[in-house]
């Protein structure tokens, strides 16, 4: 079983722009399944994918968040399924999958972006 980001399609990406997705998109977090090759009724290679539950996909988002960013945590805020999202001087309530969704992508603005070589 092989673990793989979601494609950005090459028009508008509609699947980027909900919140948990872009956050695994920005901290590498797989949020697809694939597994193969089986032999189909051609004799092709069939493979098959999809995707990962929203809870999985929070969780390894979350891992990724704390291992940047130190201060960075999910705790219950003492009521039924709300939770808080915090890092220093922020903080997020919501559901567990929204509130890593918006630690994440809070945290991705405040990381530092890789230098890209200037253009010739």
């Amino acid at each position: 079983m092989a673990l793989q980001q979601s494609p950005a399609d090459k028009g508008v990406d509609l699947i980027g722009t909900i919140p948990l997705i872009a956050a695994a998109r920005c901290f590498g977090v797989p949020t697809h399944v694939s597994e193969g090759p089986g032999q189909g009724f051609s004799g092709r290679q069939v493979w098959t994918c999809w995707p990962r539950s929203r809870v999985e996909i929070a969780h390894d988002a979350l891992a990724q968040v704390m291992h940047c960013d130190h201060e960075a945590g999910v705790t219950s805020a003492g009521r039924a399924n709300v939770w808080r999202a915090f890092t220093s001087g922020w903080s997020y309530e919501g559901d567990f999958v929204d509130a890593v969704a918006a630690l994440a992508l809070h945290v991705a603005e405040l990381r530092p972006q890789p230098a890209h070589p200037a253009a010739p």
